[in-house]
């Protein structure tokens, strides 16, 4: 059978074409940037990326690696070779414990894909606070070492009713009761009340000090620093 001259010359160039094509592994991965929305900040993100391998020899997966402490990537062995036209799956989770706002996190996959030696796979969002306390953290400044008890007031809030169930302060100098018109049941705001004993309180060399206190609520927990200084005397402290 003789090719028209067009047919013998596309035919041939079709041919070059798949000598030129370089027998290699080729990984490539869709769903990245993983988009997890808002999630609470008392929790964890988990997703399973999908590779695929579109070469014509076998990926080889040499190693996967997080971009911090927070995140942990995990591949099974069987999964580390993937033939041509096969996919083989990267379970991903990345901690939100205290975070808070925008999140970027990066797991790189290692392979002998020529291509693109390493492979980033990416989880953005934002991580939120269920519970905030308004204001953030609580100061005591130039407070004198012989004052009586200070006290202030912090206003826990949530975009939905909420119970508190506990209220525990780092130091002896800082107690926590609620406020008179604090409801005990649900409410989406409950007010307390911070006492600050300065006698009690433990300064650094400069005459400040730091503590916190940790409400434990419905909504999640909630850390709230303190910090503050005591007023300079002739005598010292």
């Amino acid at each position: 059978m003789r090719l028209a001259p067009v047919s013998a010359f596309l035919f041939a160039a079709a041919l070059a074409a798949s000598a030129a094509e370089p027998l290699s592994p080729r990984l490539v991965c869709d769903d990245t940037p993983f988009d997890f929305g808002e999630r609470p900040n008392t929790g964890a993100v988990e997703h399973d990326f999908l590779l695929r391998n579109e070469g014509k020899l076998s990926a080889e997966i040499t190693n996967v690696r997080s971009s911090c402490g927070c995140t942990v990537a995990t591949m099974s062995g069987a999964e580390r070779v993937i033939r041509p036209g096969g996919t083989g799956t990267v379970h991903v989770v990345f901690s939100l414990a205290g975070r808070t706002g925008p999140q970027n996190k990066v797991v790189t996959v290692e392979s002998n894909d020529p291509h693109r030696r390493s492979l980033a796979l990416q989880l953005v969002g934002t991580a939120v606070q269920p519970v905030t306390a308004n204001p953030p953290a609580v100061l005591f400044s130039s407070v004198p070492p012989d004052a009586g008890v200070r006290e202030k007031a912090i206003v826990l809030s949530a975009n939905e009713p909420f119970r508190v169930f506990s209220a525990e302060s780092a130091s002896a100098a800082f107690a926590l009761r609620r406020a008179e018109d604090d409801p005990d049941g649900d409410a989406d705001a409950h007010r307390w009340i911070v006492s600050f004993d300065p006698r009690e309180a433990d300064a650094d060399g400069a005459g400040r000090f730091r503590s916190a206190v940790d409400f434990a609520t419905s909504a999640g927990p909630l850390h709230v620093a303190i910090a503050g200084s005591f007023a300079q005397t002739g005598g010292g402290r």
